[in-house]
């Protein structure tokens, strides 16, 4: 899989709504999209305190931090030491939770991976989530914990990733009708179900509390509302482009796969960091530029140098050309069809 280009990274934004309607401030709680106060310590409510109010996906509580967690509980209780907690088995984290994933739980220590347990103390706080489990967003993408969805987590340098829990920003598998699955603005940012905005794809947008205003299946990414995307499903996205964008919220430690805008194969008016258009299917993005030339052999539409469509009918790299005889035009031979948007055809 090649290098994804990375364009930016998303600022969390401050929530400045922290009183309910009536305009006293949340004693215990936090705030929903109506302003109303509501227990912040449920399956239904989850949020800082007095700041912002969310649903916690399915396989997920409401930790005692109010955060959305993976696992059954949400601590306070005793935690009994003395054995191991390893993933399946019996441990000494008795708060309500899960043991954590090959952590240890004695009397006085602390369980890996999962909060401190001392006798007689707090308990593993929210369940833990454990060991993440290792995945790569481009070739394996399962994750074997409920609850836990495969994000990157240097897309700079590679598709590896772990499994961290939150809801599905591609599949949007919330439960509820009118909710979307988006970034909440809660710190550290956390992917849970949310109120679904109404601004639709490409269109401008703005964030808002608890999240922005985009539609689900988006995010606002530099002021339009842009579509998550998957490498499992590379030419899906709807405004043309490829997906092979990604943005990472301020404070967050996975990336978030979006669909780049589409580029003109015509005037490659791609960014010098990715500087080649390149076609796949219906759709075009940004890459990094291929290494063979003018007539050099292919077999894959990345292989080609910027300006160089790979044509599957000659599996050679061939220029690029517009078949209406406008520009660029071929500057020996003529232009042929090569099964490209856009109106473009190949040099022959």
């Amino acid at each position: 899989m090649r290098r994804l280009l990375v364009v930016a990274a998303v600022a969390g934004a401050a929530l400045l709504f922290t009183q309910c309607s009536g305009g006293s401030k949340c004693p215990n709680g936090c705030i929903d999209g109506s302003g109303a106060c509501v227990a912040g310590n449920t399956q239904t409510a989850c949020g800082a305190n007095g700041v912002s109010c969310v649903a916690c996906p399915s396989g997920q509580i409401c930790s005692a931090s109010k955060v959305c967690v993976v696992g059954s509980g949400t601590g306070g209780g005793s935690g009994t030491g003395g054995g191991s907690a390893n993933a399946g088995g019996t441990g000494g984290a008795r708060a309500g939770g899960t043991a954590t994933a090959g952590g240890t739980a004695t009397a006085g220590g602390t369980a890996t991976a999962g909060g401190t347990a001392t006798a007689g103390g707090s308990g593993a706080t929210g369940g833990g989530s454990g060991m993440l489990q290792d995945c790569d967003v481009a070739m394996n993408v399962v994750c074997n914990t409920p609850g836990t969805v495969c994000m990157a987590t240097n897309i700079q340098t590679g598709t590896a990733g772990k499994c961290f829990p939150g809801c599905d920003l591609a599949a949007q598998d919330c439960p509820n009708a009118g909710q979307k699955c988006a970034y909440a603005t809660v710190m550290p940012p956390a992917r849970l179900c949310v109120d679904a905005g109404t601004v639709g794809e490409g269109q401008a947008c703005a964030q808002g509390m608890g999240s922005d205003n985009c539609a689900a299946g988006h995010i606002c990414f530099n002021g339009i509302c842009t579509q998550f995307c998957t490498l499992q499903a590379p030419t899906a996205c709807t405004n043309g482009g490829l997906c092979n964008n990604a943005v990472q919220p301020q404070g967050a430690m996975e990336w978030a796969l979006v669909c780049a805008p589409p580029c003109s194969l015509f005037t490659q008016n791609c960014p010098p960091q990715a500087p080649s258009c390149v076609a796949i299917q219906a759709n075009t993005g940004c890459l990094p530029a291929g290494t063979v030339g003018f007539d050099g052999g292919c077999n894959n539409p990345t292989q080609c140098t910027t300006g160089a469509a790979c044509n599957p009918a000659t599996l050679k790299c061939e220029r690029i050309c517009n078949l209406d005889g406008g520009a660029p035009a071929c500057p020996n031979g003529t232009c042929g069809a090569a099964s490209l948007p856009q109106g473009a055809g190949t040099c022959r």
